[in-house]
């Protein structure tokens, strides 16, 4: 892909930049690389102002915002980047991802005694001792992801990442978060077929026995119980996380939301997103991560998410049902209309629009003052 003194990139239709810089950073480096939004900015600050003579007509003054769907874009085809460029931005990938050049050798030690091989579980046993239930998941895809993480842990030499969380830990919040993202999939069914209700539910796990905890009397029963829903709603929040966070930092970031959101896309269609598909995709991931993000650092962190989930089982809520240890299809219907709204231009808002996004922003605020750690 070199030419001359630059690197060139094959833009193919539906492929964005950003996407094609991964890639070649995921063959150039040997691993998933996973850049933060302050690593992508200074990417492309680079390449803005190191711009290849043949690109000029590509970006313009104008660009300067990497969350802005309309910045950035490249035409489909070749781009070039310069050779001195292109190893600054390796250097970047690297820092992030903790890669160095001359890899530490630790001298082996002779008198070190021999320890028995432990059983090497496979995901899917794993998940039948914890009693999950693997219908409908998709195994290879377990799989794989606990072989990425055991790797993960074996090569930095950890147990524990710094959450506290094992490798069998985070496969089997995996697997609980796949478990929701088949009820969304059932409740998005029934939102396309015009319904207007449904039997279909999800059980926050522990909720309800937390509230039922409670013995209505002291104070230091009403604060356990707290503690107990508190962490069950912290659970939950862990499992939505494991699904899209693909660097183990704990956190969902735009492009990873975005990546995750268009594989569902077209895994639910059957078929590759159009650019247009892609862009509205990319779009409505960019507001989904503006309404939760509370403390503004472009990441959805594990308070955010908790918060997220109160919101969605609250959102319905009123004078006479409240309920917070489930989310039915009415509360998950609410909740992804109200994030729809959020891509209409503010004077196409009706006033309804607005008492509903307000509603749902309070109810969520609520939820991450209440929850957060």
């Amino acid at each position: 892909m070199t030419q001359g003194t630059n690197i060139s990139l094959q833009i193919n239709s539906g492929e964005n930049l950003s996407y094609v810089i991964d890639k070649k950073l995921d063959n150039d480096l040997g691993v998933d690389v996973k850049l933060g939004l302050s690593e992508w900015n200074s990417v492309f600050n680079l390449i803005k102002t190191n711009q290849v003579e043949t690109n000029k007509d590509q970006f313009s003054d104008k660009d300067t915002d990497i969350k802005n769907g309309r910045h950035f874009v490249v035409q489909e085809g070749t781009y070039q980047i310069a050779s001195n460029v292109w190893n600054q931005i390796v250097d970047i990938a690297k820092t992030k991802m903790g890669i160095t050049d001359k890899p530490e050798v630790k001298p082996e030690n002779k008198n070190k005694p021999e320890i028995a091989q432990q059983e090497v579980k496979t995901a899917a046993q794993l998940l039948q001792e914890a009693g999950i239930s693997t219908e409908g998941l998709d195994l290879e895809d377990i799989e794989n992801k606990y072989k990425n993480i055991t790797e993960y842990y074996a090569s930095n030499g950890i147990e524990k990442d710094a959450r506290g969380l094992s490798a069998e830990d985070r496969i089997i919040n995996y697997a609980k978060g796949l478990q929701y993202k088949q009820t969304e999939t059932a409740f998005a069914s029934a939102y396309q077929n015009n319904e207007t209700s449904s039997n279909v539910k999800y059980e926050i796990a522990g909720v309800k026995e937390a509230i039922e905890s409670f013995d209505g009397k002291t104070q230091a029963s009403f604060d356990n119980a707290m503690q107990k829903q508190n962490d069950a709603f912290h659970a939950a929040a862990e499992q939505r996380i494991e699904v899209y966070d693909t660097n183990g930092d704990g956190k969902v970031s735009i492009q990873e939301l975005i990546t995750q959101s268009v594989k569902d896309e077209e895994k639910r269609l059957g078929r590759a997103l159009t650019v247009k598909e892609k862009q509205i995709v990319q779009q409505e991931a960019i507001n989904r991560i503006a309404m939760l993000d509370q403390n503004q650092d472009n990441n959805i962190d594990q308070n955010e998410m908790a918060a997220f989930v109160w919101a969605t089982a609250k959102v319905n809520d009123n004078e006479s049902h409240q309920s917070a240890n489930d989310i039915t299809y009415e509360e998950w219907v609410t909740t992804e209309e109200t994030m729809t709204l959020l891509a209409l231009p503010e004077s196409e808002l009706t006033q309804e629009d607005i008492n509903k996004i307000a509603k749902f922003r309070q109810t969520l605020r609520n939820g991450y003052e209440g929850l957060k750690r």
